[in-house]
């Protein structure tokens, strides 16, 4: 919601997300279930966005094929984007780079005669450049609005605004502003007690909980088999306030 405040107390001409919709009939706006051309009309401006939906594997082979089907005939525009949930090569996460795979797209393989490329899919926040006749075109993934992994947890969270100017010699994307949301804070908690009472690790877990944030996302650790039997799904529903998210990590092999 935040972001849709912004976008009409800023008078913002679109708002694309790069996501999935979970209630996808109750959405009155255009959305990509198939390679296409979206084409809106604002102040000066044609804009053409191409998109489709997330193609699950084998991305580099089919590629050049979805691009040419969601442009086949399209008119001239003054701004293209394209708009895609797709890992696209030098994208990164915490820790790791994606450079090569059959399902990650390379960066030659992106067209040369669009203002930006948008993606959804990786959650962390991030822009890159490709090279295209001497133009770099920016490659953007806004991230997701909250944090929803433990290597997220020092992560700022939220979107991109897109500012376009006019010129003599047309449109050109001028600025990309960052833009902050509030996020649940996630936090790890570790139980690295062992005990096979479940009373006393009831107490323990309901003393650890009550001192954080009741709306945060907490990854709960334990790899004390002893304890971590006790530690079953009932228990844990029981003990969760109704605003938090809690998770039981996997047990954590040494190699």
């Amino acid at each position: 919601m935040k972001v849709l405040e912004y976008a009409v107390e800023s008078k913002a001409d679109l708002v694309m997300h790069g996501g999935d919709f979970f209630f996808q009939s109750m959405i009155p706006i255009p959305i990509f279930d198939e390679p296409l051309t979206f084409f809106f009309k604002k102040k000066n401006a044609i804009i053409g966005i191409t998109g489709f939906p997330n193609i699950r594997n084998r991305i580099r082979l089919q590629f050049e094929n979805i691009l040419k089907k969601a442009t086949e005939g399209n008119p001239e525009v003054d701004i293209k984007l394209l708009l895609m949930y797709q890992t696209i090569q030098e994208s990164k996460i915490e820790g790791y780079t994606f450079r090569y795979g059959i399902d990650i797209l390379p960066l030659d393989m992106l067209p040369a005669d669009y203002y930006a490329v948008l993606s959804g899919y990786i959650h962390r926040a991030q822009i890159f450049h490709y090279e295209k006749a001497g133009i770099k075109i920016p490659v953007i993934y806004p991230g997701s609005t909250e944090r929803t992994s433990v290597v997220e947890m020092a992560e700022e969270k939220g979107f991109y605004e897109l500012i376009f100017d006019e010129s003599k010699n047309g449109w050109k994307l001028t600025e990309t502003k960052f833009h902050i949301l509030p996020t649940r804070p996630m936090i790890r908690l570790d139980i690295t007690k062992l005990t096979e009472d479940e009373k006393v690790l009831r107490n323990l877990l309901e003393a650890e909980l009550s001192k954080l944030d009741q709306n945060s996302v907490v990854r709960l650790r334990c790899d004390i088999p002893e304890t971590r039997k006790l530690l079953k799904a009932e228990l844990l529903r029981e003990l969760t306030p109704k605003a938090m998210t809690l998770t039981l990590a996997p047990v954590y092999k040494r190699r």
